[in-house]
């Protein structure tokens, strides 16, 4: 499934700054928003678990579970 990953407020308006906020979308905290809202739209037997690469976009992995009762795991690499 795909999900849209919206613009963070200030896009484009503010210089990038290095290890700045992530407002082109990228960042953690709108990965998880994003796929929260997307989990909370479908039936609840789709979204049980969520399988995920090793990306820094699932950081906030910890409170997307907490706040939408669905379970991250990571994939093993090379396998």
């Amino acid at each position: 499934m795909l999900v849209h990953l919206p613009r963070e407020k200030g896009y484009g308006l503010t210089p990038r700054t290095k290890n700045g906020p992530a407002l082109a979308g990228y960042g953690a905290v709108t990965m998880a928003n994003a796929l929260k809202k997307t989990v909370t739209d479908m039936p609840a037997q789709l979204w049980r678990s969520l399988t995920w690469d090793r990306g820094k976009e699932l950081s906030d992995h910890a409170r997307f579970t907490v706040e939408s009762g669905v379970k991250v795991f990571f994939a093993d690499p090379h396998r």
